[in-house]
Order: structure tokens, then sequence, then C-alpha cells
């Protein structure tokens, strides 16, 4: 009797401390229930990230990138939508997973943890317009009691066009005859002084004399500046110009692009410390026919002395020209060995909102290949240096699958603790992947369809396909298979972004189903 009392007595005391944490969570409910009446009764949390202050030049069509988070105090958004004029578009990625909130205070409105899995993005598109226009956007939410809820959120100015940039080249054709002009341009950045001038100075020495060179500066400290100044002063076919604030790389390069001349024929990329062989212009031009739109040669890999590491750039790697979607997964196609097409620039131009890793040189080619075809001059035609400032140097990284490695496998299955562990830090940085380049590639698809409606049906096919990877991940497993049958020279780049579509969903669903668990480690006791 002893015994059983004893056995008696724990199975009761077990069955009261469940009780209590029972109550104690519906008391925790109803209290934030309650807290939620007195401070918002109804309504929708928001914050729009994405800056609505500045204009969308749509150009020949743009996607606009809209993101930020929304959320019901107590309630599940079952379906939401952005009212641009009133017109509703659907946003299929909302309840998104949001870790940043994990690091910030206690939201003012939120006690059951719905601010955890409250982003949401949409592409919103806008074909051609012939004058500027402001839409009116709001959100829409529908909630899992039927409820629907509206919410005003801004206003978006559209432009038509680029804004007109003050011209510094009074006579852009420098030279008479028959050879086409070809506007080189060059994005500067601190660059070192002594490989600079080398650069100049093979620009100046190309066989092809018909040139501009339009130099853009991205606010260099003002005693670099005025040394690129004076390099190029003797020449009046280079036209400097200067950022007003820093706006990197691949913005620098838009604005270069921005500034080339209406009566240029051909457009060329330039570094600001490579060096160009005499005969780099003359070369990717005679590589032109009809139907060609860009094209573009091989390199010599040297290092900040000249010495050659590499008479080509296709070492570790592939090259590739030909497969367009090779090509929107994985660019191969460098931008300081590319002349294309100046009659491409109302298509290229604006650039796509930049998203993760974006290259200026990807989209162009991108461009190219949708609407035409890329040449390849198979020979080295300039020296590309390799040094510490270089943006992005000579490099191929291995390519990705899937899987994790056997080893890496095995270990995880003979430690489920460890295999947990580990998969909860992974998941994170899958979801950094989707953010930074699933969603680039979509944006990329959508801009090219709005732009380029006239293009292959089986160009534009691919285009709408990749496009849906903002609804559905069945289409990247099909790249992937295509991959593995075809070899594509993407590096694994299909394998990389499955990887980041299939962990974002699996976060989703881990914080959507745990997030008051979360919610409560984080600010129970603040609540």
């Amino acid at each position: 009797m002893a015994d059983g009392s004893r056995i008696t007595k724990a199975s009761l005391s077990g069955i009261f401390l469940k009780g209590l944490r029972v109550i104690k969570s519906v008391a925790f409910r109803f209290r934030a229930l309650a807290r939620f009446r007195k401070i918002e009764p109804e309504g929708l949390v928001y914050v729009i990230e994405t800056d609505l202050s500045k204009p969308f030049v749509v150009g020949k069509g743009g996607v606009f990138h809209l993101a930020g988070r929304c959320y019901h105090p107590y309630r599940k958004i079952r379906k939401l939508n952005v009212l641009a004029n009133g017109i509703p578009y659907r946003v299929f990625n909302h309840t998104l997973a949001r870790a940043d909130v994990l690091r910030q205070p206690i939201p003012p409105v939120d006690r059951v943890g719905n601010s955890l899995v409250s982003g949401f993005w949409i592409p919103l598109t806008f074909a051609e317009i012939d004058k500027a226009s402001q839409i009116d956007l709001a959100l829409q939410a529908f909630l899992d009691n039927g409820e629907c809820y509206t919410v005003q959120i801004g206003t978006l100015d559209l432009l038509p066009g680029q804004p007109e940039l003050p011209d510094s080249s009074p006579n852009d054709r420098q030279c008479s005859g028959d050879e086409p002009l070809v506007a080189i341009c060059m994005a500067t950045f601190n660059p070192p002084l002594e490989l600079f001038i080398a650069q100049i100075k093979s620009i100046i020495e190309q066989n092809h004399k018909n040139w501009i060179c339009v130099i853009n500066d991205d606010c260099s400290p003002q005693n670099v500046y005025d040394q690129i100044l004076k390099v190029v002063s003797e020449d009046k076919r280079f036209k400097v110009s200067r950022n007003s604030e820093r706006l990197g790389f691949y913005h620098n390069f838009e604005r270069c692009l921005e500034r080339v001349s209406a009566s240029a024929n051909f457009v060329a990329f330039s570094d600001q410390d490579d060096l160009w062989y005499p005969e780099k212009i003359s070369s990717c031009l005679e590589a032109f026919e009809t139907d060609t739109a860009l094209a573009y040669c091989d390199m010599d890999i040297v290092t900040r002395n000249g010495e050659i590491i590499s008479h080509t750039y296709w070492t570790t790697r592939k090259n590739n020209y030909t497969d367009f979607t090779t090509l929107l997964f994985a660019n191969t196609v460098t931008g300081a060995a590319s002349v294309f097409r100046a009659s491409l620039l109302r298509h290229i131009l604006p650039f796509p909102k930049r998203i993760g890793d974006s290259f200026h040189d990807h989209w162009v080619a991108c461009v190219a290949l949708a609407v035409g075809k890329i040449g390849y001059v198979d020979k080295p035609l300039y020296a590309y240096r390799q040094h510490s400032n270089n943006v992005l140097g000579h490099y191929a990284p291995a390519a990705m699958t899937f899987f994790p490695g056997f080893s890496q496998l095995m270990s995880w299955l003979r430690s489920p603790a460890g295999f947990k562990v580990e998969l909860r830090s992974r998941l994170w940085p899958l979801n950094d992947i989707y953010y930074n380049d699933v969603i680039r590639l979509i944006l990329i698809a959508k801009t090219l369809q709005i732009r380029l409606g006239s293009i292959a049906v089986g160009k534009q096919a691919i285009l709408k396909r990749l496009a849906g990877f903002e609804r559905r991940v069945s289409g990247l497993m099909l790249e992937c298979f295509k991959y593995e049958l075809l070899r594509r020279p993407t590096l694994g780049a299909e394998w990389y972004c499955l990887r980041g579509a299939i962990g974002h969903r699996l976060l989703n669903l881990y914080c959507s189903y745990n997030r008051r668990r979360l919610f409560r480690q984080r600010w129970g006791k603040a609540a």
C-alpha cells in the first residue's frame, strides 16, 4: 500500500502540474486577447520596407519589388492582396518567417507570435507608360474568420523613362569615316592609379579609333577623383562624371549606360584596372552578324604585375553563350569582355532592382540572348588583372548539389539530436538563398517578360517557367533534372536555388507551427 500510495501521489502530482500548465497557457492567451482588444480591437499591423518615396522608372516595362511585414493581432491571414489604384494583385508569398522580429523589442500589438510570420513580398509589373503618373497602394487582408481589412500604405510615383542627365560631350563623334562609334562605359571607384593609367593608355591605343569613353565615378576620395580627371584630360574622347552619392558598382554601371550618347552604334564595358590589347574592339566588332546582339572574348588571367596565370578564362568551368536557361541561372559573359549594340539600351535600362549578388553583365547578357544571339571571339583580347581590390576575381566555386555529403549524412543519422540541431541551424541560411538568389531570378524573368513580349516563343516559355518560381517549386525541380541530364555549365545553380526555395518553405512551416512557443520564449515575461 505504501508503494501504491507513492505511485498515486506521483501520478496526481503529475496531473496537477499538467493542469497548472494548461491553466497558465489558457490564462496567457485570454490575457493577451484582452490586451489586443484594449490596444487595437481591429485592424492590420504593417511595415513597408520598400522605399515608396523614390519614383519608379518604368522604361519599356518594369517590375517593382514591394516587400514588408503585415499581420493581424490575433487572427491568421488566409489571403493577401496589394491594391494598385483599387486593382487587386494577389500576394502569393505572405505569412513568411521573419527572424529579425526576434531581435526587436516586443511588438506592441502582438501577444501570440503572428509578427514572427508576418513577411510578404510581391513583384508588381507595370507596362510602358507615356507620362508620369501616381499609383495609390493598399493592403487587403482576408482573415481566417472571413473578415476583410484594407489599409492604405502609400503612393508610388511612376516615371516613363530615365531622367535627363547633363551631357558633357558637345561633339561625340570624334573621327570621320565609316567606323561605327563605340561608347566605352567605365565605372570607377578608388582605382589603383598605376593600373588605371595603363588601362587608359590601352584604350587610347586601340586599332579602332572611333570611340568615346564614358567614365562615371562612384564617389572616390577627392584626391583620387582629381587624379582620374588629370589622367584623361588630354584626350577629349573621355567624358568624366561623378555620382552625388555612392551607388555601388551595379548601379554605377547603370548610370554609365544612361550617359551613352544617342549617336553611339555599339557599347563596350571596361573595368578600371585591366589592360586591353590593341585589337580588342575591332575583333569584337568583326564577330557581329545580322542577328548578333552582343559579342565577347576570352582573356588572359594575369597578376597585378602582368605575369600570366592562364591564357584562357575557362580553366575550371565550361563557356556558354547559346543556351538561354543556362545563362539565366549562371552567367558566363564577362562584362569587360563584352561589346553590344546600342539599340539594346532601350530594353536594358533601367536595371532590375538589385537583390543579392546582382551583376550588370549578367543582366545585359540575358537581354542580348533574349532578343538575338551572342557571338564569341575564342582568343584573349585583354589582360584581366587579379589583385586585392578586384570586385570579383577569377574563381569558380565547386559544383553544388541538393543533398549533403555521404559522411555528413551518416553522422546525422548516428545522432538524431545532432541532426535536429543541424537542420534548424541550416534553415535560416537557406532562407537567405531564397531571398538573394531565387527572388532575383524571378525579377529578371518577369522584367524580360514585360519588356520583350515579341521574342521567340521558346524563350517566352522559358521566362514564363522561371517567373512561375514565385508560386511553386516544381519548376525548379524540373530544372534540376535537366541540369543532371544535360550537364549544364551552371555549377549546380539549379540545385542551389531549389535548396533555398525548399528551405524557405520549411522555415515558414516551422515558425508558423511554433510561433506561440517562440514568442513566449522571447517575450513571455514581458507580455
